[in-house]
């Protein structure tokens, strides 16, 4: 796979480059800011670079106390775990980012985070579990005013209940997803 090789070369790179400019650099928020978009975008098609490139910012991140980049990091980590099959991992980093989104007040991040729970949920076949979490989220981006967070959600809710065979139901939630926008 040439795309793999490529993500795995771009990853040392990174990582290169950036030891050789000094770890000093890494206590910056806005750098870290940055980095963490270099792993989201690793997520869909190498989620091992991903994984890496987490590990690898992680102890910077928790040095610095900064609750969003550390919460954010976090949940980057757990989506790369889960999509490795490696779901009790995932759910720790997860709620391991939930404390830190509560603590910090970070209630974006939340949303997101109670979001990724709802997937891993939904992806080990626990459809009860995603829909009440999803609830959850709901609740919060409601709060935040974020129509297109409630939208992915509504589409997200959706889906489960295609997957429960309730097609009455994820056709009235997509209807409520639309109405955000009409």
């Amino acid at each position: 796979m040439p795309g793999l090789a490529n993500s795995q070369k771009l990853s040392d790179s990174l990582q290169q480059v950036l030891q050789k400019r000094g770890l000093q650099v890494l206590n910056d928020t806005l750098f870290q800011d940055a980095y963490l978009q270099v792993i989201s975008k690793f997520q869909n098609n190498n989620p091992d670079s991903a994984l890496k490139l987490c590990n690898w910012l992680e102890p910077f991140c928790r040095k610095n106390k900064s609750g969003a980049q550390l919460a954010e990091l976090l949940r980057q980590k757990s989506i790369a775990l889960c999509s490795r099959g490696r779901y009790a991992e995932g759910l720790s980093s997860l709620n391991e980012a939930k404390i830190v989104a509560l603590e910090n007040r970070l209630q974006k991040i939340l949303s997101k985070i109670i979001n990724n729970e709802a997937i891993q949920y939904k992806n080990m076949g626990n459809f009860k579990k995603a829909l009440e979490l999803y609830e959850e989220s709901l609740q919060l981006k409601r709060q935040l005013q974020d129509k297109k967070g409630m939208a992915a959600t509504y589409g997200n809710i959706a889906n489960v209940y295609k997957n429960l065979y309730d097609y009455k139901k994820a056709l009235e939630t997509i209807e409520l997803a639309q109405q955000l926008f009409s």
